[in-house]
């Protein structure tokens, strides 16, 4: 089937974030609890882009997102041995209040992770 050029009245779609410069934040969590990925600098808030989540600790493994010591789980996942999960969240914003810490939760250790994101 040849290409065809589809004419619209307005640009429906824009996309905007995928040009934007984007930092990773990498490490492992060292024991159960809270692991910091990422502190904002002061007056800035912490936006996520893209998440690598690796559970290489030789047992199933409760992981999560959360912004702030104490707040709720975001893409909470029980992770067997040697598996993981990517999310994409480009074209959308999850980003945590302005100061406000982006932990990784995990109930153990060896849990690897690779955050892209941005300070705004």
């Amino acid at each position: 089937m040849p290409w065809k050029k589809i004419l619209l009245d307005a640009d429906p779609i824009t996309i905007v974030d995928v040009t934007k410069v984007v930092t990773p934040w990498s490490g492992a969590t060292t024991a159960a609890g809270n692991t910091i990925i990422k502190t904002p600098t002061s007056g800035k808030k912490v936006r996520v882009k893209d998440i690598f989540i690796w559970n290489a600790s030789g047992a199933d493994r409760w992981v999560g997102l959360r912004f702030g010591w104490t707040g709720d789980l975001i893409f909470p996942a029980l992770l067997p041995d040697k598996t993981g999960f990517t999310k994409n969240i480009i074209g959308g914003n999850l980003e945590g209040d302005i100061d406000e810490t982006l932990y990784l939760y995990s109930n153990g250790s060896l849990i690897y992770f690779s955050i892209l994101g941005e300070e705004v």
